[in-house]
C-alpha cells in the first residue's frame, strides 16, 4: 500500500524529524511533508498555525485545521477558530463547545501521543520495583500544572513514592522518562486541562507500559479505556487517600488490577500507539472519500 502524502504546517512538532510523526514513531499510512505553498493535496495547519497570515501564505487545495494544544496551552487558536472555520474544509477537535456547531464542518479527533519506545516484549519482561512514581516538570501555565505542583506539595515526604522532573529537581531525558513509568507499579498522572475528551501521552505511555494510572484529567476516560485499570481522583484530599491505601499493600493491590492493566494495554497496542494511524482511519480516509464523493470519483490521487 502506497502511503498518502500530508503537507504540514505546524510549529509545535518542528522538533520531530521526518518520517518520524506526532510521536516521533513512523506513521503506516501517510507521510508527513512540510511547508508546501498551495499545495494539491491535503495540508494540515496545527495549533499556532490556525492563523490568516499562515493560511494566506501556504494555502492548499484542501485545508484541514487541527486544534491539538489544549485551550489552557493555546487560547489564541481557540478565540479565533470560528472567525476562520469557512477557510477550512474541515476542523478537528475534542472541544465539545466546537463539536456542536457544524457536524459537516468539525470532527472529533483526540490529542493523545505514545513515547515509548520499549517494544511489546521488553514491556513483558520489565520487573516493575517503584512503588508509586510521579514524573511532572516547573511549568505552571495551566490548571493541571497547578494541581501538580499541589499534589507534590501535599506527598512529598510520603515514603513509597518516587518524584522526578525539573518541577522536583533537574530535567530529565525522554530515556530517563520511560524507564521511570515502566519501572512503576503505580503513576500519578494529571493532565493539563481537565475536560471531556483530553488525554495525551502522559496517559497512554502509562497504560501501555501495564503500568496503574492515578489519574487527573479526562471525565470520560471510561468511554476510550477501562476503568477498572485506572485510579481517578479530582482533588488532594482524594490523592492522598488513595497513595495511603495503595501503600499499604502496593504489589497485592497492583496483582489484583492487572488484568485491566493489561486489557487497557491491548486497547493502547490496538488503537493508539501511533497517533497518524488512528488520525488516518477516523479523519483522514473518510474526508478523502467525501471528496472522491464529491468529485465523483475523479481528480484524487
Amino acid at each position: 500500500m502506497s502511503k498518502l502524502e500530508v503537507n504540514l504546517i505546524d510549529s509545535g512538532f518542528k522538533h520531530v524529524p521526518l518520517p518520524g510523526g506526532l510521536s516521533v514513531k513512523v506513521p503506516t499510512y501517510i507521510n508527513w511533508i512540510r511547508d508546501r505553498k498551495n499545495y494539491e493535496g491535503i495540508t494540515v495547519y496545527t495549533d499556532g498555525s490556525i492563523n490568516a497570515g499562515s493560511i494566506q501564505y501556504f494555502g492548499g487545495k484542501y485545508k484541514i485545521a487541527l486544534l491539538w494544544e489544549s485551550p489552557s496551552i493555546n487560547p489564541s487558536t481557540y478565540q479565533n477558530i470560528i472567525s476562520l472555520e469557512d477557510m477550512f474544509d474541515e476542523i478537528w477537535t475534542y472541544d465539545e463547545r466546537l463539536l456542536g456547531r457544524k457536524s459537516s464542518k468539525y470532527k472529533f479527533h483526540i490529542p493523545f501521543s505514545n513515547w515509548i519506545t520499549a517494544t511489546p516484549s521488553q514491556i513483558e519482561a520489565h520487573t516493575k520495583k517503584t512503588e508509586i512514581s510521579m514524573i511532572f516538570s516547573n511549568k505552571n501555565l495551566s490548571p493541571g500544572h497547578g494541581m501538580r505542583h499541589a499534589v507534590h506539595g501535599l506527598l512529598q515526604h510520603r515514603e513509597g513514592i518516587v518524584f522526578s522532573g525539573s518541577g522536583r529537581g533537574p530535567h530529565i531525558s525522554n530515556d530517563e522518562r520511560e524507564e521511570i513509568i515502566l519501572d512503576s507499579l503505580f503513576t500519578i498522572v494529571i493532565e493539563n486541562l481537565f475536560m471531556k475528551n483530553l488525554f495525551t501521552e502522559k496517559l497512554i505511555d502509562a497504560l501501555v507500559c501495564k503500568t496503574i494510572p492515578i489519574f487527573c484529567g479526562c471525565s470520560n476516560v471510561g468511554e476510550f479505556f477501562d476503568e477498572r485499570g485506572i485510579i481517578a481522583f479530582s482533588s488532594g484530599e482524594q490523592v492522598l487517600d488513595i497513595t495511603e491505601k495503595i501503600l499499604l499493600s502496593p504489589r497485592a493491590l497492583y496483582d489484583e488490577m492487572l488484568p485491566y492493566a493489561e486489557r487497557n494495554r491491548d486497547i493502547v497496542r490496538e488503537e493508539y500507539c501511533i497517533p497518524e494511524d488512528w488520525i488516518y482511519k477516523k479523519r483522514i480516509a473518510p474526508f478523502v472519500e467525501k471528496i472522491k464523493g464529491e468529485q465523483n470519483g475523479k481528480g484524487w490521487g
